[in-house]
């Protein structure tokens, strides 16, 4: 394995990871807000997101797809 895929990995690792925190952090607020949450959400959606893609990209190996182009 090379570099880029392990730091790839590493970063979807890091990516589901923050997103689980962001998603459970609503049950530690005592005033909740509506905008702050749908932003929360918002935030959490977009990090599982950037996670899918990272995946997608790797079992795809559309990293060398761009490579052979080159």
């Amino acid at each position: 394995m090379d570099s880029l895929f392990l730091l790839q990995f590493a970063c979807l690792i890091f990516m589901l990871i923050n997103a689980f925190f962001v998603a459970f952090s609503h049950l530690h607020v005592r005033w909740k807000n509506k905008r702050y949450e749908r932003s929360r959400w918002m935030i959490a959606a977009a990090m599982v997101g950037l996670a899918i893609q990272t995946l997608t990209s790797q079992v795809g190996n559309l990293r060398g797809v761009i490579d052979r182009e080159k």
